[in-house]
């Protein structure tokens, strides 16, 4: 059996020996077809990426010579014939960035299911696959060097997300010497600069941790003329207030576990004390833990306990219902007489309905970040690229289909639906129009603003959050229409007549607030200010609410004046909204 490796270097090994690859272009056709493992890949696509706009007039046939000399290399079988071209065939398990994909997948669900240290162990494991800079050949060719960036970003994410389990296990002093090399290394990724500082205030060195955000702040002002981000400006802030969400967890062993740790040995190893599951600079919030009654609210109105949903009643603008349901509810939905709720961290999907009693429960097999409903059926989108069918009526999950051909699994994108499709968004390039009768061959659209995750539908359009512009996509088009400028998009709704876009870019100095923007007539209408930090919108009962986590709150705005007439207080930061005929739902963490 043949084993390839393209992190780095290309290699293939027979497991006695490196197979000699010494053509350049029989390389390059190779490093083609692994980076297209196991689809067909046309010979006229071969022919433009080996010799581009001025191919020679026996091509076709040289590449059926290349095709042959790595059939005797590699073995008749592993690339067959398959008009209009070729296919590479190999198991998943042969190819090292498949190897790389799978492990640091499975580390993400430990490191969900709150096991950092056998995370960490498999991140380790997933890494040390990597032998130098992926395909360096062919890295600037046209059909690598997608790729091969996409790769190198999959790379430094894994090493982000093993440093914060690292951090989550104590390991903080370890771990300086190697964050203070990545941020130089990496002066522009302001992940690494805060981690460097939770890593250095841990370690009692507060005046080395300010001083890293200042070289921070220093780099970003003269490389991008930026301001830092909303993260490095929080840990700065908590550093200089000792926020004692920064304190570290109890000190583990400091011995990791063996590097072959897998899935099935992670129940043995528990450890007694709660682990620390989620990212440590998100760790500035404090727990309540209880329902009370809000004093300097409404009359009676509820505050919601961690992880709940509530119901805000339009007519008196309280919280008047609470249910509980299960971690981290990232989305909601309102369909089928029922409100659906995403349990991130559970894996499941809740459904309540009002009228009849306790919440059901329903497992997704993935972690949910995004729900739909679409004739009759509620679509679950997964951290794992799962598009999951459940059937309203009988509240049963059907077969997950798996879109990570397409989407690479651990972005979290949006879904709506409408026009009979599902509407995905894969950050940061595409949109999936995905038509529920044959969903593993969907529509690729890429949007030159790009496509960052907000997107809603109405009136046989879907609307798209870009890089800086909303715009539309049409039910029957693959490219975008004209955009509108509002900045970054976190969210966005139809409602009364316009779109309500919560966007805003404050390092090129626009303040994320409520916009109201004119589609017929492709302008913004109005900006309206909101406090703290808005994150989420719907438009119900004539009103438009804005979910405003820091203020842990819902603000309703009045859209014929455009301005906030009430704030409903919650106890706990919002996480989602969604309009309901009577009023909205509300998710908190």
């Amino acid at each position: 059996m043949v084993e390839f490796r393209i992190l780095g270097p290309l290699e293939a090994n027979d497991g006695t020996r490196v197979i000699a690859l010494d053509a350049p272009k029989q390389r390059a056709l190779l490093s083609l077809l692994l980076l297209h493992a196991n689809e067909v890949v046309s010979s006229e696509r071969m022919i433009d990426e080996l010799w581009g706009e001025k191919p020679p007039a026996t091509a076709n046939k040289v590449v059926q010579t290349y095709v042959s000399h790595l059939r005797r290399l590699l073995g008749p079988a592993l690339i067959a014939t398959r008009p209009p071209g070729y296919m590479l065939c190999i198991e998943e398990d042969t190819l090292d960035v498949a190897s790389f994909r799978r492990l640091t997948f499975q580390a993400r669900t430990l490191a969900v299911d709150g096991e950092p240290e056998h995370a960490a162990a498999l991140y380790r494991q997933a890494l040390a696959l990597w032998r130098g800079p992926p395909l360096p050949d062919v890295a600037f060719e046209s059909f690598a060097r997608n790729e091969v960036e996409r790769l190198g970003e999959e790379r430094l994410d894994a090493l982000t997300a093993r440093i914060d389990c690292e951090l989550a296990l104590g390991r903080h002093e370890q771990l300086v010497v190697e964050l203070e090399t990545l941020a130089g290394q990496y002066p522009l990724r302001e992940r690494f600069r805060a981690q460097l500082m939770l890593a250095l205030y841990r370690s009692g060195r507060q005046a080395d941790a300010l001083a890293a955000y200042q070289d921070a702040r220093r780099v970003l002002a003269e490389e991008l003329g930026l301001e830092p981000s909303r993260e490095l400006q929080d840990m700065e802030r908590a550093i200089l207030t000792h926020d004692p969400a920064l304190e570290p967890p109890p000190r583990d062993s400091g011995h990791p576990v063996a590097e072959n740790a897998t899935v099935g040995a992670r129940s043995h190893l528990r450890r007694a004390r709660p682990a620390l599951v989620v990212i440590p600079l998100l760790l500035l919030g404090v727990a309540l833990g209880v329902i009370l009654v809000f004093g300097q609210g409404k009359p009676g109105s509820v505050q919601l306990a961690p992880d709940s949903v509530g119901f805000i009643d339009a007519e008196s603008s309280r919280v008047t219902k609470s249910y509980p349901v299960g971690r981290e509810p990232r989305s909601l939905v309102v369909a089928a007489n029922a409100v659906w709720v995403a349990n991130h961290r559970d894996g499941t999907v809740t459904r309540i309905d009002p009228e009849t009693g306790p919440p059901d429960t329903i497992p997704v097999g993935g972690h949910p970040t995004g729900l739909t409903s679409l004739d009759g059926t509620i679509w679950v989108w997964t951290l794992e690229s799962l598009l999951v069918p459940i059937d309203s009526r009988f509240t049963t999950p059907g077969t997950s289909i798996s879109l990570a051909r397409w989407v690479r699994p651990g972005r979290k994108g949006g879904i709506t639906s409408g026009g009979g499709f599902l509407w995905l968004t894969s950050p940061r390039a595409r949109v999936l129009r995905v038509d529920p009768d044959s969903p593993r061959t969907p529509d690729l659209i890429t949007p030159d603003n790009g496509a960052e995750g907000a997107i809603t539908y109405r009136n046989g359009e879907a609307w798209v959050g870009g890089f800086t512009e909303v715009f539309p996509i049409a039910d029957g088009s693959d490219t975008a229409g004209g955009g509108i400028s509002v900045g970054w998009v976190h969210d966005l709704t139809f409602g009364m007549g316009s779109l309500w876009v919560i966007g805003g870019a404050p390092s090129a100095g626009i303040a994320v607030a409520l916009r109201r923007v004119d589609v017929a007539g492709g302008l913004l209408e109005t900006t309206i200010p909101a406090v703290g930090d808005p994150v989420a919108v719907a438009a119900a009962a004539g009103s438009i609410w804005v979910a405003d986590r820091s203020g842990r709150a819902v603000l309703r705005v009045d859209p014929a004046e455009n301005h906030v007439v009430a704030t409903i207080p919650l106890g706990r930061p919002p996480v989602a909204i969604a309009g309901d005929a009577d009023g909205v739902w509300v998710s908190v963490d």
